[in-house]
Parts: C-alpha cells; structure tokens; sequence
C-alpha cells in the first residue's frame, strides 16, 4: 500500500511540474494552390531538379500522379516545367535526363478529381500551405 502511494505521489509531481505551452497555429494559403496547364503536341527532353512519387494506388477514388519538375531545352517551353504524370510507379533520379511525351488530361475522361501533393511549413506561428510543382507550368505526360 505505501509503495502504491510513492507510486501515486510521484505521478503527481510529475504532472504538476510539467508545464505546457498551447502554440496557436494560424492557417493560410500563402502558395499556389491549382495548376497552369500548358497545351503541349510533341515530346520534348527534360532535366529532372526535382522529383515526388506517387505514393497512391492508380485505382484510388481520385487521380495520382507523380510530379517531375525539370529545365527543359526547348525555346518553345518555359525553362522549368511541371510533369504530372498520372499512375507513374517508377521512380526517378535528380539530374536524369528524360524524354516526356504529353498526354491528354486525365480529368476530361473520367470524373475523378486530382489527389493533391501540399507542402506545408509552420513560420512565426502561422502555417502556409502550397501545392508542389504549382509554382511553373505544368503538362499531363509520362516519360519514356
């Protein structure tokens, strides 16, 4: 029984010395948060800078996609573009060149929506959320 007590006392101290602070955590959408489609025929080369995977099964009740930003070399594209390139599986290395081949949007087949890829960062109490790759135009297309 006294053991029981030491055991309780303690708990409470422990409790009562630990001091919390509650942290407000305001949100807003500082970043872009839709995609700027451009209308792309002909396949064109990629530099690959940056890469996400997609980390969803292709038949989910929404439109996965992994998302490949890179520095083209055509003078008829911006300098970086965003590929969202819908049920890609593969994986992709920085640096790797790729030849990207546009494809339709996929949301004009079925009535399915995107599954966004957010980016968030809490800053002087304030989260700010943007939608990554939202930053430069982007294409539906697949690397071959």
């Amino acid at each position: 029984m006294k053991k029981k007590n030491q055991i309780l006392i303690v708990a409470m101290i422990l409790l009562f010395s630990c001091k919390s602070k509650t942290v407000i955590i305001e949100n807003s959408e500082n970043g872009k948060m839709e995609f700027k489609f451009l209308e792309i025929a002909q396949p064109f080369d990629l530099e690959l800078t940056e890469f996400h995977e997609n980390n969803f099964h292709c038949f989910t009740e929404g439109i996965p996609y992994a998302i490949l930003i890179g520095k083209t070399n055509n003078t008829s594209l911006p300098n970086i573009v965003t590929v969202l390139s819908r049920c890609e599986e593969r994986t992709f290395k920085v640096g790797q060149n790729l030849r990207i081949v546009p494809k339709e949007d996929p949301r004009n087949n079925v009535s399915l929506n995107l599954i966004y890829s957010l980016k968030d960062t809490i800053i002087s109490g304030k989260k700010k959320s943007w939608l990554i790759g939202a930053e430069n135009n982007a294409i539906w297309g697949i690397a071959e």
